[in-house]
């Protein structure tokens, strides 16, 4: 039998015979008079315990793959582009590396640019220059890099073609000779090639390649993919954020000539990899060389040249001067 309270319903059937407690009469409102106590139903048998959980049956073994359901592996993802700097040329010069460093061009006052040996390449009049500006963080204080350009000279000229103040200075001596200088952390290193492997107005591809780590071949210099010049070196390039990389001289008149096909890579190459470089624009070099070559008139040894069909003149260099007598 159960008893109905209030507030709880007690089963006696279950918790034994139960004391008839009644409630004190309700107002008009149903609700308990403020004076009249409350009373607490004996506590419910605790519930039976949960029966246990079923064990989990073993996951059924996995299908071994055949041959033709194993899956083949993923081509490797691209090897990563080295370059910090790769200064497009044809046009007003640019960074078409991934880093689109921030540069300041000032050009040749009559002839910014001229036929390089791929497109376009920037001409160098001793007082034009490509600034690689300062902000640009990723291309100071390296210890490793491969610098690479084609270099064409003008006639009797030498000089510096790039430059870092305090830090790096590359440079065509008056025998023709590529002199390299660079500061690092570790001191002041320089290498020179022999004289004249850059004493004509050909174009050339020059390598300068640093590793100053622990082990690395320091500061090396090649010539259309030959290594000519090699000396130890080794720290961090001394360049500090106060100066700019410059393709041309920062203050001084730097060389004459053109420039073009400018990278600078992070990573110190090794002679393979010139020696490909090389390979890759030869081709297109002995192009534009015989081009070049084509584009200077032939030098005039005449002595004397009479030109009758303009009166009585010397049409030679010479311009000698001419008496007819009648």
């Amino acid at each position: 039998v159960a008893q109905k309270y209030l507030y709880a319903t007690v089963d006696t059937a279950s918790v034994g015979e139960v004391e008839e407690t009644p409630y004190p009469p309700m107002s008009d409102t149903g609700d308990l008079p403020s004076d009249a106590e409350t009373p607490v139903p004996e506590e419910e048998a605790p519930a039976p315990a949960p029966a246990p959980a079923p064990e989990e049956e073993a996951p059924a073994p996995e299908p071994e793959e055949t041959a033709s359901e194993v899956t083949a592996p993923k081509e490797p993802e691209a090897a990563e582009d080295t370059a910090l700097l790769r200064l497009d040329l044809n046009g007003r010069p640019k960074d078409s590396s991934d880093w689109n460093s921030k540069l300041w061009v000032v050009e040749a006052a009559e002839t910014p640019t001229t036929k390089g040996v791929t497109d376009g390449a920037f001409v160098l009049d001793g007082q034009s220059k490509i600034y690689a500006t300062r902000a640009n963080e990723h291309i100071l204080n390296l210890d490793t890099f491969t610098l690479s350009m084609s270099l064409a000279l003008e006639e009797g000229t030498k000089g510096t073609f790039a430059h870092i103040h305090n830090a790096l200075a590359a440079q065509i001596t008056k025998d023709g000779a590529l002199r390299m200088s660079i500061s690092t952390t570790e001191g002041t290193f320089v290498a020179t090639t022999e004289p004249g492997l850059i004493a004509d107005t050909d174009w050339h591809r020059l390598s300068i390649v640093y590793d100053g780590t622990e082990g690395g071949n320091g500061l090396e210099l090649y010539v259309d993919g030959g290594l000519e010049a090699q000396v130890d070196a080794s720290g961090k390039m001394a360049s500090t954020g106060t100066y700019h990389l410059v393709f041309g001289n920062t203050w001084n008149d730097s060389l004459q000539g053109a420039i073009d096909d400018i990278v600078l890579d992070g990573v110190a190459s090794d002679a393979s990899a010139v020696s490909a470089d090389y390979a890759a624009t030869s081709d297109d070099m002995d192009a534009a060389n015989a081009a070049r070559a084509a584009s200077v008139p032939e030098e005039d040894s005449s002595l004397l040249h009479i030109d009758f069909n303009d009166g009585l003149t010397d049409t030679s260099a010479w311009a000698s001067k001419l008496r007819a007598d009648s």
